[in-house]
């Protein structure tokens, strides 16, 4: 089963965006706040070496695909 990991804050319009993309589409996601955790948001970013959200992953059974950010999710599913 695939399932996009969403790592987000609140206060961002692209991480928003990225959950509406999901839903429109009938796909399954999971978001992850980042909110009130810096220490989780520095390390997904230096694992990734993205330093931007919503940072984007694809879960396929235990294997994680990195996507990027909301465009490139638009991209992805184009």
């Amino acid at each position: 089963m695939k399932v996009f990991k969403i790592f987000s804050k609140r206060s961002c319009p692209y991480c928003s965006a990225a959950t509406q993309l999901c839903e429109e589409n009938g796909l399954k996601y999971k978001k992850i706040s980042l909110d009130g955790n810096p220490q989780l948001l520095t390390e997904v970013a230096n694992t990734y070496k993205w330093h931007t959200l919503p940072l984007i992953l694809e879960v396929v059974g235990d294997t994680e695909k990195f996507i990027g950010g909301y465009t490139d999710l638009v991209e992805y599913l184009g």
